[in-house]
C-alpha cells in the first residue's frame, strides 16, 4: 500500500510545527483536520478542568462523560443492600423506549438519578426535565427522583412536589455535586455524599 504514496522524509512533530502552517482560502478547509491532528500527535489529554487546549468539545460528549463518572461513584460506594444499576429501558409509545440514567434500590424503594451536564445559575429546573422525571415516577415506580447537577457556584439544592389531583405527592429533588476536592483533583469519594443524601 504504501507504494501509491510518494516518498517523504520522517518528521518529530512539535507545537512549533503546527505554528507554521499557514492557512489560504485553498487549505483553509483542512484547518479542523490539522487541529485534530494536533491533539492526537501531541498527546493532549483531557481533563475536567479548563485550560488552553479546547479539546472536550471536539471529543467527549460531556453529559455521557458526567453520567458515566456518577454511576461508577455510585456503584463504588454502594452497600450490598443498595442495588445501583443504569439505563433500563421501557417501551413508552410505539416503538419509542425510555430510559433514565441511573436506578438506585434498597428494598421497596426506588430511586432514579438523572444526571444534566448543565449550569444552572438557581435550582429550578426546565420544564422538559421536570415532564421527564414525572413520567420516570410512573414508569418505573420510583418513590423520587433527582436531577443531579454539577456544583460550580454553589447554589444549595431544593426538594418540590409534582402536583397532581386525586394521588399520592411525587417528589422531584434538584441537587448539586461537585466532583472536584479541595486539592483541584477529581474527588473519588463524592458517591458517598450522593448515596447518603438519596437515602438519608
Amino acid at each position: 500500500m504504501q507504494v501509491l504514496f510518494p516518498e517523504v522524509s520522517n518528521l518529530r512533530v512539535t507545537s512549533a510545527t503546527f505554528q507554521k502552517v499557514k492557512y489560504n482560502r485553498k487549505t483553509a478547509s483542512y484547518r479542523p483536520v490539522i487541529e485534530i491532528a494536533r491533539l492526537l500527535l501531541l498527546n493532549y489529554s483531557p481533563d475536567i478542568r479548563n485550560g488552553q487546549q479546547h479539546i472536550l468539545a471536539i471529543l467527549f460528549d460531556m453529559n455521557v462523560l458526567f453520567e458515566e463518572y456518577i454511576y461508577r461513584l455510585l456503584k463504588r460506594a454502594a452497600s450490598k443492600d443498595i442495588l445501583v444499576s443504569r439505563q433500563r429501558s421501557k417501551r413508552f409509545w410505539e416503538y419509542k423506549l425510555i430510559r433514565p440514567d441511573i436506578l438506585v434500590k434498597k428494598g421497596d424503594q426506588t430511586i432514579v438519578v438523572d444526571t444534566k451536564w448543565k449550569i444552572l445559575d438557581f435550582a429550578k429546573p426546565s420544564d422538559a426535565d421536570l415532564k421527564q422525571m414525572y413520567v420516570y415516577h410512573h414508569y418505573f415506580a420510583a418513590q423520587q427522583t433527582i436531577l443531579l447537577y454539577p456544583e460550580v457556584s454553589g447554589i444549595k439544592g431544593e426538594l418540590g412536589q409534582f402536583h397532581i389531583p386525586k394521588e399520592e405527592a411525587y417528589s422531584c429533588k434538584v441537587s448539586f455535586t461537585s466532583i472536584i476536592d479541595e486539592n483541584g483533583l477529581l474527588d473519588r469519594e463524592a458517591g458517598q455524599g450522593i448515596i447518603k443524601e438519596l437515602l438519608g
